[in-house]
């Protein structure tokens, strides 16, 4: 409520994380309704959090793309729900479009997304959806309108990916699969970038093409027949393109994916700043935290911000 509040649209995972922490375990959460699943850390690996010192909380542009990508989960979702009312019946929330749950294949659901417009603007979608303005008005209200329109698909897609890299993950962790554990937190962070740097250390724009042509191949693929094509277009593999990330978030995680002995990493919290979380080996932590220092902190002129952290208990009343 107190996020609300200043005006910020977030959910409630931070702090459901906070109560139901447990020592030496990570929590999965579920909501609506709520439930919780505490599956052990695989011994030998430590999280390090390295800040990226960019302040990412107390401009009106961050609150105002935080509060934007979130309205657009919803806009994809009356999209769907407009054009696709059978099919949409029983879909409540985007994780909800799953095709097991909705009874469709792959190559259905990437049928589904492409229907949704690459991009729009608010002029477009209160066209789009005559009997949702009032809905489209307080959306609106949350955010400034994106110069360049919604990213409404591109958006979509990295929900629903989230989605099934998230139910991946406990079974995943739970087998200490840790190569696969990292392979689903660089897909994550990847859906957030905004630049790429290289082995040489040179820096270019990225971005994940959702346009049509990509879509259909994505379809093809899932719809082959051939087992190398369908394992490629598998939905937990697709970043899709949320775009929440900046340089020095994508220069943290690129450094990070250089160091021997680190598993996986990817931003945390809202983006546009803040921090980067890394896996690594216990013995190769060390090793991390001078790599980052000398190609991050000190090229930049800033002090080091990194701390190595274990999973504790969650907050309770003090006695």
């Amino acid at each position: 409520e107190g996020e609300w509040y200043v005006g910020t649209r977030g959910g409630a995972g931070d702090h459901a994380a906070m109560i139901f922490g447990k020592r030496n375990h990570l929590v999965r959460l579920r909501f609506f309704p709520l439930e919780t699943e505490a599956i052990p850390m695989p011994s030998g690996y430590k999280v390090v959090v390295c800040n990226s010192l960019k302040q990412s909380r107390n401009t009106s542009h961050t609150k105002s793309t935080f509060n934007e990508r979130i309205a657009t989960y919803e806009m994809a979702m009356l999209l769907l729900k407009d054009r696709f009312p059978e099919l949409m019946a029983h879909v409540t929330y985007l994780r909800d479009l799953d095709t097991d749950n909705i009874g469709i294949d792959t190559g259905q659901l990437y049928r589904l997304v492409t229907a949704l417009p690459e991009r729009a603007s608010r002029h477009e979608l209160m066209l789009m959806l005559p009997g949702q303005s009032a809905r489209l008005q307080q959306l609106f209200h949350t955010h400034q309108e994106p110069r360049n329109g919604y990213r409404v698909r591109a958006v979509c897609l990295f929900g629903l990916a989230e989605c099934a890299r998230s139910r991946m993950y406990a079974p995943i962790l739970q087998q200490a699969d840790m190569k696969m554990v990292g392979k689903l937190m660089y897909l994550s962070h990847d859906g957030d970038r905004a630049f790429a740097y290289d082995a040489a250390g040179h820096c270019r724009p990225w971005d994940n093409p959702v346009d049509d042509a990509c879509m259909q191949r994505l379809i093809d693929d899932a719809e082959s027949g051939d087992p190398a094509r369908e394992a490629y277009a598998q939905l937990w593999k697709q970043p899709g393109g949320y775009a929440c990330s900046c340089e020095e978030l994508d220069h943290l995680v690129d450094i990070a994916r250089t160091v021997p002995g680190v598993v996986g990493a990817n931003l945390t919290g809202a983006g546009l700043g803040g921090c980067v979380l890394v896996l690594v080996r216990e013995e190769d932590v060390d090793r991390l935290i001078e790599t980052v220092h000398s190609r991050y902190y000190h090229q930049r002129n800033l002090q080091p911000a990194m701390m190595v952290c274990s999973a504790v208990g969650g907050a309770g009343r003090i006695w």
